[in-house]
């Protein structure tokens, strides 16, 4: 297995049990839920499924060499990890079909997305000023 893969499969796990973990932080509630009291400490307590993102997206973004970065393997893992995370989430608790896919859209939208174009950006920032990642 090489690097790139190994570190796709990384992300893909760490994002996948992050939003297990942390449902809270990354899943569409009316009201708010009882966050962890780091997230709370946050200057937008909401930020914090974002910084779970970074965390999580950081092996496929910035430790794959830069002829090994392909932006689809990130695209894969924003787009499949939130998708198997939330699916088990919902059917452990008996949710309609209809909110499991409201609560996909809203952790790939608001969550997931944003976060993975942002990292693009820095590194394609970092690779253009002559740092080799």
């Amino acid at each position: 297995m090489g690097n790139s893969k190994l570190y796709f499969f990384v992300s893909f796990t760490l994002l996948g049990i992050l939003i297990l973990s942390f449902s809270e932080l990354y899943l569409f509630s009316k009201g708010m839920s009882e966050l962890p009291e780091w997230a709370k400490a946050l200057p937008h307590s909401s930020s914090g499924g974002h910084l779970l993102s970074v965390l999580a997206f950081f092996p496929i973004v910035f430790l794959t060499s830069d002829s090994k970065f392909e932006v689809k393997n990130l695209a894969i893992v924003v787009l499949l990890a939130p998708l198997l995370a939330v699916s088990v989430l919902g059917l452990n608790n008996d949710q309609m079909l209809a909110f499991i896919a409201v609560n996909y859209l809203w952790v790939v939208l608001v969550n997931t997305l944003p976060v993975s174009i942002f990292l693009i950006a820095c590194h394609f920032v970092i690779t253009r000023l002559g740092y080799k990642l």
